[in-house]
């Protein structure tokens, strides 16, 4: 008798919002946002698994979910969207005429989300705006400058000092380093950096040699994984160094 589907919300907290609805099923403004992990919608979201409830369950969370009328739903029936094993959203079906829903619908259900999934993530793609093309272009016409002029020569800190003021200017930062790592001696020497003064360093590090058995770079240099950390006064491994750090 009706239905809805919702996406993953754009702004990365993992929670819903109704893109869609149809029949007697039309949340209002205030409940067009299901948060991460709520409710039965969102516990299908962060499973991935299909979800179905009929009246003769007895489940309260039913009766969460209610018609544009007030009544609660009689039935419901909730498949994950699942894209390149990304779930991008949940598809609702509510009120099924006659019998309640079984493994079968379950079934059809996880099928057709599949498929929806798909396509709507083309859909997507196609929905790109005149000014995300207009980033990407600038994007790639910037790595195409540093690659050219990365070639033009073949010192490496003179390489380095043109991959490190293009990264530092394309993320708006006030600083950065590129070093090359000594792992025996375990430290880092530095082949290019930008905005660091001698009284912005730890003790123990020149502009010339950064140690490596401590802080947030020890860590990067010992779990092979890039680190982003938004708040480093947050990270028990920050060592304090350069002046009015952030991020």
């Amino acid at each position: 008798e009706a239905g809805a589907v919702l996406l993953a919300s754009d702004d990365g907290s993992g929670d819903l919002e109704y893109t869609l609805s149809i029949g007697s099923f039309a949340p209002d403004s205030a409940s067009r946002r299901v948060r991460a992990g709520e409710g039965i919608l969102g516990e299908v979201a962060s499973s991935g698994r299909v979800l179905y409830i009929n009246e003769e369950d007895n489940d309260p969370r039913l009766l969460a979910i209610r018609l544009s009328d007030g009544t609660p739903a009689r039935s419901l029936l909730a498949a994950p969207l699942v894209t390149q094993k990304r779930i991008i959203g949940v598809v609702l079906i509510l009120n099924r005429v006659g019998e309640g829903f079984g493994k079968d619908d379950a079934d059809l259900g996880t099928t057709f989300a599949g498929q929806g999934a798909g396509a709507i993530k083309n859909a997507r793609l196609f929905q790109l705006t005149d000014q995300q093309l207009r980033d990407r272009l600038e994007e790639l016409e910037t790595l195409e400058r540093i690659d050219a002029e990365m070639n033009r020569s073949l010192d490496l800190e003179a390489v380095a000092e043109i991959a490190l003021r293009y990264a530092v200017s394309e993320t708006e930062a006030t600083a950065g380093v590129i070093g090359l790592v000594d792992a025996e001696a375990q430290h880092l020497d530095v082949v290019a950096s930008v905005g660091y003064t001698p009284q912005d360093l730890e003790n123990g590090a020149t502009l010339e040699r950064w140690p490596l058995d401590r802080g947030i770079a020890s860590r990067a240099l010992r779990t092979h994984r890039a680190e982003l950390v938004t708040d480093v006064a947050a990270d028990p491994l920050f060592v304090p160094s350069l002046r009015d750090a952030r991020a």
